[in-house]
C-alpha cells in the first residue's frame, strides 16, 4: 500500500503562507482568521470555537461532552472516554462520551484545510462542513476515518445535504459513498475543499480525491470536527483498542476565501438544532 504524497503546504503560520499551490490558488485569496487556528495556546479560544455541536448531541451510543475537547502541544484534541453518564443524558446515550468541535463562524464559498490525525480505534473522525438552511439541515463530510478493523485501511465519505429548492421544494441529496486507501492513522493527513458555487474539491495530501457539481450547497456553513460512534458501521471500540491513540488530534485549520466573497458570520450556538 502506498502512502498519497505529501503536498508541501509549509507548516508556518498562516499569514505567511499562501493557500497550497497544488490546489490551484496564488494571487485573489485572502486568509480567514475567523476560521482559521494553530492551537498554540494553553487553551481552546472560545471566540472561535464551540466545544459542542450546535445541531447535535452525538450518534448514539456516543454523547459530546465539551470537558472532552482540548488543547495542548499545539495540538486540539477529541478524547473519548468509557464511562457512565449521569441520569439526565439524553435517551439512548450510555457508555461512552466522545468529542465535537465546532466554528462560532459560518462561511460561503472558501478554501478549508486542516491537518489531524485520526483515532486509532473504531471511533469515526471527521472533518465537515454542517449547517442549515430554512431548519433544514445540510452538510458536507469531507473525511471520515475509522480504525475499524476490517476496514482499517479504507476512508469512508458521504455527501449529504437535506434543504428546499428555489421553489420550496423539498429535496434530499446524497452522494455515493466513496472509499479510498490510506496509510492511516500512523501519521497525519492534509485535507482541504474547495467551495466555490459551481463545484466542491476534496484533496487529501494533495490529490483530488472527490469533485462534486455544486447543485445545493449555496448557503452558509461551518467547519466541524467530530469523534463519533456509528456502531452500525463500525462497531464501537474494545478495550485493547483504547488502549492504542484514541484520540483524534488536530494539527490546525485554515480557511482563505476569494477577495470577492461574501464575509463569514458569527452564529449563536443557539442558531443550532438541538
Amino acid at each position: 500500500m502506498s502512502r498519497f504524497l505529501g503536498c508541501g503546504c509549509p507548516q508556518r503560520p498562516l499569514y505567511e503562507v499562501e493557500p497550497c499551490v497544488w490546489a490551484g490558488r496564488s494571487n485573489g485569496w485572502e486568509a480567514v482568521p475567523e476560521l482559521t487556528d494553530e492551537f498554540r495556546a494553553n487553551s481552546l479560544d472560545l471566540r472561535k470555537w464551540f466545544p459542542y455541536s450546535p445541531f447535535s448531541f452525538g450518534t448514539k451510543p456516543g454523547l459530546f461532552v465539551p470537558s472532552n475537547v482540548s488543547v495542548s502541544d499545539q495540538k486540539a484534541w477529541l478524547t473519548p472516554k468509557r464511562e457512565m453518564l449521569p441520569d439526565d443524558a439524553p435517551g439512548g446515550y450510555e457508555g461512552w462520551t466522545t468529542g465535537a468541535l465546532v466554528s462560532q463562524y459560518k462561511q460561503l464559498y472558501g478554501y478549508f484545510e486542516c491537518s489531524f490525525k485520526a483515532s486509532d480505534t473504531a471511533l469515526a473522525s471527521r472533518f465537515m462542513l454542517v449547517g442549515k438552511r430554512k431548519k433544514k439541515r445540510m452538510s458536507v463530510d469531507v473525511f471520515s476515518y475509522s480504525a475499524h478493523e476490517e476496514n482499517k485501511e479504507l476512508v469512508f465519505m458521504d455527501a449529504l445535504f437535506a434543504t428546499k429548492d428555489e421553489d420550496g421544494k423539498a429535496v434530499e441529496a446524497k452522494h455515493p459513498l466513496k472509499k479510498i486507501i490510506l496509510d492511516m492513522p500512523d501519521h497525519p493527513v492534509t485535507v482541504g475543499i474547495d467551495w466555490t458555487p459551481d463545484h466542491l474539491k476534496t484533496y487529501v495530501d494533495g490529490h483530488v480525491i472527490r469533485n462534486l457539481e455544486n447543485k445545493y450547497w449555496h448557503s452558509p456553513m461551518q467547519i466541524g470536527f467530530f469523534l463519533e460512534t456509528i456502531p452500525d458501521r463500525f462497531g464501537v471500540p474494545n478495550e485493547n483498542q483504547l488502549k492504542r491513540r484514541a484520540a483524534m488530534e488536530i494539527y490546525y485549520v485554515r480557511t482563505w476565501q476569494r477577495t470577492s466573497s461574501v464575509r463569514q458570520e458569527r452564529i449563536s450556538s443557539l442558531d443550532g438544532e438541538l
